[in-house]
């Protein structure tokens, strides 16, 4: 291995990770602001994804021609597992518990949960191989370092998870916030595979972005609330309520091309010290 790519596996991917897992607190700090102001949090939730994908879409398609844009929806169409388009459906999961999970829970409960999700996801991608991964067999060694970033994260969150008040339906809430952590690792393998299936991460983020996009507006729009965006574009000190959508975007690109330099768990377990860093 040259020097170059030695740079690039041992310092330029963990550095991505990692600010791809800091981001991620920042995100839901972000869209939690953004839904009081327009009403409720899926609807925050949706903007966030709908500014991502506009954002991906420039990036996904630097020449727009409408030849380009019908020769892609083809290859869209013949996706042989259309399943897979569906990773920005669990990933407007995630974005919707961390709004709307983190006031009735606690940051510190919400995130313990989301890591022990993706740490043993992210182990199982790799051992068994699952959703086109390469097999990456679980050694004691892996083990005990996913078992150290739970126990580590436990620790890092204490005072907050023993500050946290615990609601009637709190166990669901627990649940939920497993369900999210886990999804955000099929959400990465799900874009990692049709982003090289069209021959472009940034195509496959945006796919994600869009599919996300839709399931959240189904969803705000079943809770009949209709979303009121002139409290948060009162003046330019407000611009930072619409960010969350970007940082979306740059956590979704590392999560699909970091993955094939290191591991998935090595991924987000460096997004996990982010998280944490990130959450301080």
């Amino acid at each position: 291995m040259d020097t170059k790519n030695v740079l690039l596996v041992l310092v330029c991917v963990p550095l991505a990770c990692f600010i791809a897992g800091a981001g991620l607190p920042l995100q839901a700090a972000i869209n939690i602001n953004l839904g009081r102001d327009v009403g409720h949090g899926l609807w925050s939730a949706f903007f966030s994804f709908a500014t991502g994908a506009v954002l991906l879409a420039f990036f996904a398609f630097p020449r727009l021609r409408l030849s380009n844009l019908r020769t892609f929806c083809k290859e869209v169409r013949a996706f042989p597992r259309m399943v897979v388009l569906f990773g920005g459906t669990l990933g407007s999961f995630y974005v919707a518990c961390s709004v709307l999970l983190t006031p009735l829970i606690g940051f510190g409960v919400f995130y313990v949960c989301v890591v022990c999700g993706q740490v043993a996801t992210s182990l199982l991608v790799d051992s068994l191989g699952w959703f086109w991964s390469p097999v990456r067999p679980l050694t004691a060694m892996r083990a005990l370092g996913g078992f150290v970033v739970v126990v580590g994260t436990v620790v890092f969150q204490l005072d907050r998870i023993l500050g946290a008040s615990f609601e009637p339906l709190y166990a669901l809430y627990v649940v939920l916030a497993l369900m999210a952590g886990c999804f955000l690792v099929l959400q990465s393998t799900w874009n990692r595979k049709v982003g090289h299936s069209l021959g472009s991460p940034w195509r496959g983020g945006f796919v994600s972005f869009v599919m996300g996009t839709l399931s959240l507006a189904i969803a705000s729009l079943c809770t009949g609330v209709v979303p009121d965006v002139s409290q948060s574009t009162q003046s330019v000190g407000d611009t930072w309520k619409w960010l969350g959508g970007a940082i979306g975007v740059c956590v979704v690109t590392v999560w699909i091309v970091c993955p094939t330099y290191i591991s998935f768990a090595a991924t987000f377990s460096l997004t996990i010290l982010g998280q944490l860093v990130g959450r301080h």
